[in-house]
């Protein structure tokens, strides 16, 4: 069991290694030719992106594994498979329908080219298909669709954005890998299932949509503190710090979730372990938890080491400024794993409004301490104030696993 953890968790790293390029060479690079400024005026639109994306994932990162393990046969994991897809293309027509409005209301502040970009995040979110490939065990494909995703978001950003005129191209190649990515796992899901005759219970979507609500809204309501600092902080300060704390953030998103990447592939023996053998599901939960804190404690090593060349090459001339952002970054990087830990317990277990209720004080905690925060003292106070709500997540960990 811990083998084929560490080999499928050794394509995860690969995996994330290849995503991480991003925050760690691309966004550096547009902040070297674009600027800061207009970067973090891209930043705060990626914020509403990504908010768009969770009403369109809809939790079925989560919910979709548990769902295939209530099924026995082939094709109806299948029927599965296809119901979250449409669940999904429906949420996307609504998130479209939004922005078009948007788009007509704003129309002097808005750009429809930016918008259609925009777009780009949700629409790679309907046809990812990463939790069906990981529960068939099929990380090697997962890998090898992002590989290709990000040369060519590489390609377009390194190969065309060279001057601030050059925003547009920036904005398309943060998006790019999102549609690649969707569509490769896709294809790849559907090349290896079986050529059945599929027939499709259509109310089953409801169904779904139903029984995900809960961790839909708890991890909706996670996005608005998790996605909300260069909104917050652009709002507040300038675009200019909001593109240093996008920045940072990035890089500690990529991070954390790097080092929860034993928590991601662990999860779906985890969700069948926990109905028939809690003694395996505790010994590979705290096998999880004691590999993550290891990963975090070389990435503090490295940060001490090598502080003044990561905030110099990542920020540029703004390192001066922001460069304190990094170690509150590292903060959270050590914070990151109690979050999916409480959250997969509740969900494995059947306590999904648990989740609603954690992630709710959670947010109160983070936006409470974060807009005045940033308001009074700058951009690292919310970083300080999602920390501080994720020691609360740590304790109620505690709490829950002592019981």
């Amino acid at each position: 069991m811990i083998k084929s953890l560490l080999i499928n968790n050794s394509l995860l790293i690969i995996h994330f290694a290849v995503t991480g390029l991003v925050p760690i060479l691309l966004i550096p690079h547009f902040i070297r030719t674009i600027g800061l400024d207009l970067y973090g005026e891209i930043a705060i639109g990626l914020s509403f992106s990504a908010y768009a994306s969770i009403i369109v994932q809809y939790s079925f990162d989560l919910s979709g594994p548990r769902f295939l393990a209530e099924v026995d046969s082939e094709i109806k994991k299948k029927e599965v498979f296809f119901c979250v897809i449409f669940s999904r293309l429906l949420l996307f027509s609504i998130v479209s329908l939004i922005f078009a409005l948007l788009v007509y209301f704003l129309s002097q502040k808005i750009e429809l080219k930016k918008m259609i970009l925009y777009l780009f995040l949700p629409a790679g979110t309907v046809f990812d298909s990463s939790w069906y490939l990981q529960y068939v065990n099929r990380f090697s494909v997962i890998t090898f669709v992002s590989i290709v995703s990000i040369a060519f978001s590489f390609f377009v950003g390194f190969g065309f954005v060279l001057s601030p005129d050059d925003d547009l191209l920036a904005l398309f190649s943060l998006t790019l890998g999102s549609v690649l990515s969707g569509f490769g796992t896709f294809a790849a899901a559907i090349y290896i299932q079986k050529s059945e005759k599929l027939k499709i219970d259509w109310s089953k979507i409801f169904k779904y949509l139903r029984e995900g609500r809960s961790v839909f809204f708890s991890q909706f309501i996670a996005s608005l503190y998790a996605f909300s600092g260069p909104v917050i902080v652009g709002s507040f300060v300038s675009s200019s710090a909001a593109g240093a704390y996008s920045a940072i953030e990035r890089i500690v998103r990529g991070v954390t979730g790097l080092c929860q990447l034993t928590h991601a592939a662990a999860y779906p023996r985890l969700t069948r372990l926990y109905s028939c053998d809690k003694v395996s599901y505790s010994r590979l939960l705290k096998f999880v938890i004691g590999l993550y804190f290891v990963s975090a404690s070389l990435f503090l090593i490295f940060v001490t080491l090598f502080k003044g060349e990561v905030v110099g090459f990542v920020l540029g001339e703004g390192s001066d400024i922001y460069g304190h952002l990094l170690w509150w970054g590292v903060l959270l990087v050590f914070l990151g794993i109690a979050g999916p830990v409480i959250t997969g317990y509740y969900i494995v277990s059947g306590q999904d409004k648990e989740v609603y209720r954690l992630t709710m004080k959670v947010l109160f905690l983070s936006l409470g301490l974060g807009i005045p925060g940033v308001n009074i003292f700058g951009p690292w106070a919310f970083f300080g104030a999602l920390a501080a709500a994720q020691i609360f997540v740590l304790w109620e960990g505690w709490r829950v696993f002592k019981v």
